[in-house]
């Protein structure tokens, strides 16, 4: 269970949920990214009323999803935190976009938009446009690739003289610098992880350098945990979602050293 995204994501539905009834009901338009840049010449071309509403709509949405994913996160299901934040960006910016960009929301009788007729004002409209979505996308794909990488499950293997983690923050260990390979009874929770220095972390998943070492582990709150002592650098810690999965990939490790 982790309280700490499932919180998050009830919050972020909250906020969507109290701006989607506002919209819905014509309210709010100063809270709405790209309305409330517009100028009072540009919006009164507008039907105001059905475009708030139609946003209103998909933000209710939005909300809808992300009270889901907060739910599922919250029974253990850590990848909906990503697929929730993710329907929520594409349910609230698509809508918005098509909105503030087709003429389904024009007025019949409006006046002719000042970009199609003043060719510095349609560079400025299109310079915003493309500025938005280079923005969005910045922020969305390296989080939305943190966080599925941060979940994806470790895999262990000795390749060459080497001993291989694949994962986010995984490493190659070669097998002259492992001092000793322990399976310890206790979960990385009460060994304790020693804070997190730099790394992908959340209730059920601990991955990357921790004041106690190099941190691969999928199920703190369960032991066993494999303790790798390195010569060179501090301890790796790894555990596995599966406590029966853990005991076989240390007997794995254990048997291809000797």
């Amino acid at each position: 269970m982790n309280i700490f995204f499932t919180i998050t994501l009830a919050a972020i539905s909250l906020l969507f949920a109290l701006a989607g009834l506002l919209w819905f009901f014509g309210k709010g338009g100063g809270f709405m990214g790209g309305w409330n840049s517009k100028s009072d010449e540009e919006k009164a071309r507008y039907d105001q009323k059905a475009f708030l509403r139609f946003n209103g709509l998909a933000a209710l949405a939005a909300a809808a999803l992300g009270a889901i994913s907060a739910l599922l996160v919250f029974i253990g299901i850590e990848w909906a935190f990503t697929a929730g934040l993710a329907a929520i960006i594409v349910v609230v910016l698509v809508p918005n976009f098509y909105s503030l960009r087709s003429k389904r929301f024009i007025k019949p009788d409006a006046p002719p938009d000042p970009a199609t007729t003043d060719p510095k004002k349609a560079r400025e409209k299109k310079a915003k446009g493309i500025i938005a979505i280079v923005a969005v996308l910045a922020l969305a794909i390296p989080l939305g690739w943190l966080m599925l990488e941060g979940v994806r499950p470790v895999n262990v293997s000795i390749e060459d003289g080497n001993l291989r983690i694949a994962s986010i923050y995984g490493t190659t260990v070669a097998l002259d610098d492992i001092l000793e390979i322990v399976l310890d009874e206790r979960a990385m929770a009460d060994i304790g992880s020693g804070g997190r220095r730099m790394g992908h972390g959340t209730a059920n998943n601990w991955r990357g350098n921790f004041g106690a070492g190099l941190l691969m582990v999928q199920n703190p709150s369960e032991g066993p945990t494999i303790r790798i002592e390195r010569r060179s650098e501090s301890a790796i810690f790894i555990s596995f979602a599966d406590p029966a999965e853990t005991i076989v990939r240390y007997h794995y490790i254990v048997s291809n050293l000797n």
